[in-house]
């Protein structure tokens, strides 16, 4: 366990709105979507945006902000990634950009992928893959969503040779038709280069870049942010509906699954004693006027705030992966 310990405003929650984004960025939101707020079908709120949006989140009103993570990919003898993004959060009339990204694997000689902001083109971004320029025309890179998303959603892979190959031949063809004399030479050092950057590659855990994309954002995804709203912990919800929501949805449900064996509930009304100072003795739950059971009224307004504030229902998210230990 890793605890954050400083005085009011000494950057605690900066951090915490670091983690944020890069969250943000494995739920595929484009920039605005991280800064701002996300919506979905029905207009439910999805995502909430970036505590202080655009006009707070760089140093000293700086024109561009970094941040840099290194993790594992996978869990037994894995590889060190490194993933950095730069971004020019906009102004009133400019939307937020990409100005640099980039992925590498610690024992490769190139990075995965490498992004840079270009003033000329229409997408602003050029791309290398596997330290090979990067040109497909029919799936261009965008400023405005960070690359690693957009190579991860991508309907063909683009670390595999066929794609590197069709990017080095066009540019050969290019070359070939203002030198034809030299179109020979050309092709075989375009051959030749393609093979040694695939066999570079092929030491990576997984064998496309997308892939491995794909696995950076799997691994971002894993982190849980909690904005517990009293509203919505005292919402019904169905059994088996054990995995509490961002705003603290499915509580009734996941109090329910716990208390499913004995054991588990006398520790889990041990410790809400200890928590909260709340008498509480038991747990039930009756169902509402349309059948779905609900926890029970004795937890008020006032317990919920409490329960809130202590961090107790942050810790009930462990203790439903594992019902045998608290953590």
């Amino acid at each position: 366990m890793t605890l954050l310990v400083g005085t009011n405003a000494s950057g605690k929650s900066n951090i915490r709105d670091a983690f944020r984004f890069l969250h943000g960025i494995s739920r595929n939101y484009n920039l605005a979507e991280i800064f701002g707020e996300k919506w979905i079908e029905g207009g439910v709120l999805q995502w909430r945006g970036i505590r202080g949006g655009t006009r707070e989140v760089t140093f000293q009103s700086q024109s561009t902000f970094a941040l840099e993570v290194s993790f594992s990919l996978g869990e037994k003898d894995s590889h060190i990634a490194t993933y950095r993004i730069e971004v020019n959060p906009g102004t009133s009339s400019k939307a937020a950009s990409v100005i640099a990204e980039h992925l590498a694997i610690a024992g490769q000689k190139d990075s995965v992928f490498e992004a840079a902001h270009s003033e000329q083109g229409q997408n602003n971004l050029s791309v290398k893959v596997d330290g090979v320029p990067f040109n497909n025309p029919s799936q261009p890179f965008t400023d405005y969503r960070p690359v690693v998303s957009q190579i991860a959603a991508m309907s063909s892979p683009i670390g595999d040779a066929s794609l590197r190959d069709a990017s080095l031949r066009d540019a050969s063809l290019r070359d070939a038709s203002l030198r034809d004399a030299s179109r020979t030479r050309t092709r075989t050092r375009t051959r030749t280069r393609t093979r040694t950057r695939t066999t570079s590659f092929a030491n990576v855990p997984s064998p496309s870049v997308r892939e491995a994309a794909q696995a950076v954002m799997k691994a971002l995804s894993s982190m849980r942010f909690l904005d517990l709203n009293p509203d919505a912990m005292r919402l019904p919800s169905l059994p088996g509906q054990t995995i509490l929501g961002d705003r603290g949805e499915n509580l009734s449900s996941v109090l329910q699954e716990i208390c499913e064996k004995p054991e588990s509930q006398q520790a889990l009304l041990q410790w809400v004693q200890e928590l909260t100072p709340m008498d509480a003795i038991d747990f039930e739950f009756p169902a509402d006027f349309t059948g779905i059971p609900e926890a029970q009224r004795v937890i008020n307004e006032q317990d919920l705030a409490h329960l809130h504030e202590s961090g107790w229902l942050e810790d009930a998210v462990n203790f439903t992966e594992d019902e045998d230990t608290i953590e």
